[in-house]
């Protein structure tokens, strides 16, 4: 964006006149790879970036700008971004979109997209202000966990990864389609702005087997309360199956075939306010009989269990006083909760931060160095 002078014969006088004006352009890289420069001019600067939008918007599509001031909105619009997701919300809650995502849009907003561009005008929205949305303002966004007993001094982690950024992006996006269809708009600015990449980093799983196998010997060692919450990540169990696991579901603990049962998860209500059990990711049924290891951390913490009931602190949910893991007074771990407790586990022990879930795939590691192992149990896993 600069300021720039022309200058005009004034046909009265025959002098030569300045003329101030504001110019704004960007670069477009064309299919044949040959870069071009769109640019939108303008008494103001806002009315130069929407000349800007406008021919960039004409050039992404192959087509010719309208002629005269581009309309981004409709005239005299006043409408704000919240007013706009208001609008939308309403209409994904009336069956648009199943109330799940309905909600999940609705938290997007909430949390990133209202308190930094809620109260703008959306004559005033432009590509600039979203690229600066997306490439600064939630990239820089941090949190910091609960303090807790296994984190007691926890530090600011990234709030937000590119997949996050990039579910932030398609609300943001579905709501200004929303507004183009309903004729607030005329086109999305956001149209011009590169999604976040949905791609992470590729894991190092065989690196990260030795890592675990280490982690384990120490947790057992020092008899860590946590040890066997921990342990059965390497069951292949998902997080919402394995903080969702019941003792009804455990059988035979104490014979020479223990096993258990995996039929459902740990999840939030749709409203919110509370917990339910939901079946498992793919609908199914898997019964994992439980090797010398994994039955003899399950009965330790068993007995630590019974331990922790008879105390004055137990405090169980009601409806979930069966669950296999939870806090010491008996509240629910939430899936949030142990996430950052595996974080500060890595920390504490001077391990390299790597995502949970890979344990699954590091137990695919283990399962395949052992070449002795019945294909059924490996199937069941």
């Amino acid at each position: 964006m600069y300021e720039r002078t022309t200058y005009h014969i004034d046909p009265v006088t025959g002098r030569s006149l300045p003329k101030k004006s504001w110019q704004a352009s960007r670069e477009l890289l064309s299919s044949d790879g040959r870069r071009r420069r769109v640019t939108g001019s303008g008494r103001t600067p806002d009315e130069a970036l929407a000349r800007l939008e406008a021919n960039y918007r004409a050039a992404l599509l192959g087509t010719r700008p309208s002629k005269g001031r581009p309309r981004l909105f409709t005239s005299g619009s006043t409408q704000t971004v919240r007013d706009l997701f208001v609008a939308w919300d309403a209409d994904n809650r009336k069956g648009r979109v199943s109330l799940t995502m309905a909600k999940k849009y609705h938290g997007y907003f909430e949390h990133h997209i209202l308190p930094h561009i809620g109260d703008r005008p959306l004559q005033r929205l432009t590509t600039r202000d979203l690229e600066h949305l997306f490439s600064d303002i939630l990239v820089s966004k941090t949190y910091t966990p609960k303090k807790s007993k296994s984190n007691p001094t926890p530090q600011a982690r990234p709030m937000l990864g590119g997949p996050a950024r990039r579910n932030v992006y398609m609300a943001l996006s579905n709501c200004l389609a929303f507004g183009v269809r309903r004729g607030d708009l005329d086109f999305s600015p956001l149209a011009a702005v590169r999604p976040p990449s949905r791609k992470t980093a590729r894991a190092p799983v065989v690196e990260l087997s030795e890592k675990a196998r280490d982690l384990l010997a120490t947790l057992k060692a020092s008899n860590d309360p946590d040890y066997c919450r921990w342990l059965f990540q390497l069951l292949g169990l998902r997080r919402a199956e394995r903080l969702g696991l019941t003792w009804s579901r455990v059988h035979g603990l104490n014979t020479k075939s223990p096993s258990i049962t995996i039929d459902r998860q740990l999840a939030r209500r749709e409203d919110v306010t509370g917990w339910q059990f939901k079946p498992t990711k793919n609908h199914g049924v898997r019964v994992l009989e439980l090797s010398p290891l994994f039955a003899e951390a399950l009965r330790a913490h068993k007995r630590r269990q019974d331990r922790q009931k008879k105390s004055g602190d137990w405090r169980p949910v009601e409806g979930f006083e069966d669950l296999v893991f939870l806090q010491p007074n008996g509240g629910i771990i939430s899936l949030n909760r142990d996430n950052d407790d595996w974080r500060a586990l890595l920390d504490r022990l001077g391990i390299p931060q790597y995502r949970a879930h890979i344990n699954r795939h590091i137990t695919a590691v283990w399962l395949a160095d052992e070449p002795d192992i019945d294909i059924r149990v490996v199937k069941s896993i």
